[in-house]
């Protein structure tokens, strides 16, 4: 998996990426495309996700006191040619669009999409390395209103266009680390949880899953979401990718569904692989 949300790669380097999957016999290309710090993917039906939701203010970069607007994106052009470079090198391009969460771009971009209906900036990253994970955040929030049946029309229409430059059968969409406190304080999202009976904000967000999920089979695709989507009852042909750890691999493949195993202890690139001090 490649994070081009959070650091932006050219597509000379994604090609690069390809190759070195493709040299070590790697034949599935994770392309993580969209997250609070950045959206990457052109939308012709949405412009203002890249006009403006593909830019951030980076405190620190290139220096201090600077202004300059740190990103980019990649037309439907040059992600239809990863993906045509992608299979000459027998490699398949999986695009992750996360949703419900990880939407801080896109409510920038979109602010009627979100519970606060307010302007808000793109949220940043620190000067990286050093503080990269403290992953400071602007005001505002990154969860989409699924409350609103307008929200949920864009995603499909979104994934629309996702499904025309990308072949894969699988798509992901991400599903992870929502801040369902936002939820809680929405009246819109609570009539809507009311409207269909469910429970808790996990219900909600099992309902949101699930219409996508039924959207994407319909579309002859199938659906990948992180562990998370286990909460509130899982969507009946998904795919389980498991990071927290092992547990909801687990649980996910015993009820039959299949499974991605990814824990973050012991595969995740950017942890430390070891505790011994550093020089």
């Amino acid at each position: 998996m490649l994070d081009s949300s959070r650091h932006f790669q050219t597509i000379d380097e994604v090609k690069r990426f390809v190759d070195r999957l493709a040299a070590h016999k790697m034949n599935v290309f994770h392309w993580h495309l969209t997250d609070g710090h950045g959206w990457r993917f052109e939308s012709k039906k949405y412009p203002n996700l890249t006009q403006h939701g593909a830019w951030r203010i980076q405190p620190g970069y290139p220096e201090k006191g600077k202004t300059e607007k740190y990103g980019g994106f990649y037309t439907q052009e040059e992600m239809h040619d990863v993906v045509a470079y992608a299979k000459a090198r027998g490699v398949t391009v999986v695009p992750e669009i996360d949703m419900p969460g990880h939407c801080y771009a896109l409510v920038s971009s979109y602010p009627e999409r979100g519970c606060l209906g307010i302007e808000q900036r793109v949220d940043y990253v620190y000067t990286y390395p050093a503080d990269a994970q403290r992953f400071p955040t602007h005001p505002g929030t990154d969860v989409l209103c699924v409350g609103q049946d307008e929200t949920v029309k864009m995603c499909k229409e979104i994934l629309d266009e996702v499904l025309e430059i990308f072949p894969s059968k699988f798509i992901h969409i991400g599903g992870d680390e929502v801040q369902k406190k936002w939820w809680k304080g929405c009246k819109v999202c609570q009539a809507h949880k009311k409207k269909h009976g469910l429970k808790d904000e996990h219900e909600l967000q099992s309902w949101f899953i699930k219409e996508l999920d039924s959207y994407l089979t319909k579309k002859g695709r199938r659906m990948v979401g992180w562990d998370e989507i286990l909460e509130g009852g899982l969507a009946k042909n998904a795919t389980v990718m498991s990071w927290q750890g092992e547990r909801g691999g687990i649980r996910a493949a015993k009820m039959g569904h299949d499974v991605v195993m990814s824990p973050q202890t012991y595969i995740y690139l950017d942890h430390g692989q070891s505790r011994m001090a550093r020089s």
